[in-house]
């Protein structure tokens, strides 16, 4: 599957990133502090950014430390893991995918912020644009629009029989106009119907796979997000049960048991 990722680059603020660390990484006992925050378990992401650090030279126990910072998801904890980690001296801030846009409204470009996005950075108000991002925020996007059809063209190779292929997708995720625009273009050139299914959050996951269920679909597209990528398993088990033919843009989903993924690696993009 290809390995695709767009990549946000701030000229003040990669300054601001670099020239710490490698200040402090030449002192040689100096210890540059990484402030890391997410809504959910670290997982193998904090490894993967280590190992970027190791890679980039930034190894040893005196030339730099993570911070981790776990917290609920609601504006006066993260605030709060901010303001400690500000204390800390951290010299950048790392932000976990659905904390970014909380994260960025708490430092208030009081410190360089490094994002990991699943959706439109833009859309979601992180960055200006792609071309000049502006403020203090730099990172990478995860999402291809280039390869949502590629999703629903996997599907019709598997099971050249397929007509209807649902989407189950979070509407308030940004980013998610702009592939359900794409998906609904590849399906008139691939002859499919679509049925899109809205997750909404602040309701039981069940209730969207039972519309789903009730779409007598073959196959079945996953928008990536944080959500869904926290209910893999539940996913995976649902299309097993239903046989339902289930890509989505992330590998962690084929990982869980969905048939295929086609998309970004995000092991590779930490």
């Amino acid at each position: 599957m290809h390995h695709r990722r767009q990549l946000l680059m701030l000229g003040a603020g990669i300054g601001a990133l670099a020239t710490p660390l490698a200040g402090l990484a030449q002192q040689g006992t100096a210890t540059a502090r990484i402030g890391w925050i997410s809504f959910s378990g670290p997982g193998v992401q904090l490894e993967d950014f280590r190992e970027g650090l190791r890679v980039l030279g930034y190894v040893g126990a005196h030339e730099w430390r993570v911070e981790r910072r776990l917290v609920p998801r609601d504006a006066q904890s993260v605030l709060a893991a901010v303001d400690e980690l500000l204390q800390q001296r951290v010299a950048l801030i790392v932000v976990q995918v659905n904390a970014a846009s909380f994260v960025q409204r708490a430092a208030a470009g009081r410190i360089p912020l490094v994002f990991a996005f699943s959706g439109d950075p833009v859309e979601a108000g992180l960055v200006q644009s792609f071309a000049r991002p502006g403020g203090n925020m730099t990172g990478m996007s995860f999402m291809a629009l280039k390869l949502v059809g590629k999703r629903l063209e996997v599907i019709r190779e598997l099971a050249p029989k397929t007509r209807r292929v649902a989407i189950l997708a979070n509407p308030q995720h940004p980013g998610d106009k702009s592939e359900r625009r794409e998906s609904l273009a590849a399906a008139q050139r691939l002859g499919l119907q679509i049925a899109y299914v809205e997750f909404d959050p602040a309701q039981p996951f069940e209730a969207a796979l039972n519309a789903v269920r009730r779409q007598g679909c073959k196959g079945l597209v996953v928008f990536p997000d944080a959500g869904m990528l926290a209910r893999a398993r539940q996913i995976a088990e649902f299309a097993f049960k239903e046989r339902l033919l289930c890509v989505s843009g992330w590998a962690e989903l084929a990982q869980a048991g969905c048939i295929a993924s086609y998309g970004p690696n995000l092991r590779d993009g930490y």
